[in-house]
């Protein structure tokens, strides 16, 4: 059993507000795998929404705070 579950996305977590992650060229990979609707600055939601079936509020945190002692 885990104390705390971070939901983070490559938008939030990268210190700079996206902009190193778009210079990766990412969205393309996700075209390529079919899976673009991953790319979105909204997707961490979807994970977010179907942790909470699993875990109460306060061990389900988001980006940076998560990670805080």
């Amino acid at each position: 059993m885990t104390d705390r579950v971070v939901v983070d996305d490559y938008e939030m977590g990268d210190g700079s507000g996206g902009r190193r992650t778009r210079r990766l060229g990412l969205e393309p990979l996700y075209a390529q795998l079919g899976m673009t609707e991953w790319h979105s600055p909204d997707a961490w939601r979807t994970v977010y929404e179907r942790l909470r079936a699993c875990y109460p509020e306060d061990e389900l945190k988001i980006s940076r705070s998560g990670f805080a002692p």
